[in-house]
């Protein structure tokens, strides 16, 4: 991609990095590692448990995702057709995903015994890939940042 394409998105840029850094989830909401191996940690007895721990992960993840949006929203204004169509696909793509979450937690309260194990690790995997793509596309989005701050600064001559 050329280095220009990425001037017109700059604010969408700085919109994605902060929601990330600026609410981080203790363990207690579900974002942290340990939260979504404590799912892991229960048994088919604990199966409410399980289930209200996988309800607060994804809730604390749509309050990430809400804040993200708040935020692109607030600067659309200010991009590109392409890039506002790049937004759309990578935010249609997350929420999919998320979908995918929740009908694994659904699966968890009604999992039998004998599934109770492998529902358990397909929740946990489909969390993790949620995860990775939120990062994923801020972790993008910051190096494409870093690209056009850099040549902006060399372009003023800093």
């Amino acid at each position: 991609m050329r280095p220009w394409m990425f001037v017109p998105a700059a604010g969408f840029f700085c919109m994605l990095a902060l929601p990330l850094e600026a609410a981080q989830p203790d363990a207690a909401a579900g974002g942290a590692p340990a939260a979504r191996e404590s799912i892991q940690s229960y048994t088919v007895e604990k199966r409410d448990e399980a289930v209200r721990q996988a309800k607060r992960m994804l809730d604390a993840f749509d309050a990430r995702l809400r804040t993200l949006e708040e935020r692109l929203n607030a600067d659309s204004a200010r991009w590109s057709a392409a890039v506002s169509a790049r937004i759309d696909k990578e935010l249609a793509a997350l929420k999919a995903q998320r979908a995918q979450s929740a009908r694994q937690a659904e699966r968890l309260g009604n999992a039998s015994k004998k599934a109770w194990g492998a529902t358990k690790s397909a929740f946990v995997k489909s969390y993790r890939q949620l995860q990775r793509r939120l990062e994923k596309l801020n972790s993008d989005m910051l190096a494409r940042k870093t690209i056009h701050d850099r040549a902006s600064s060399q372009s003023t001559g800093q």
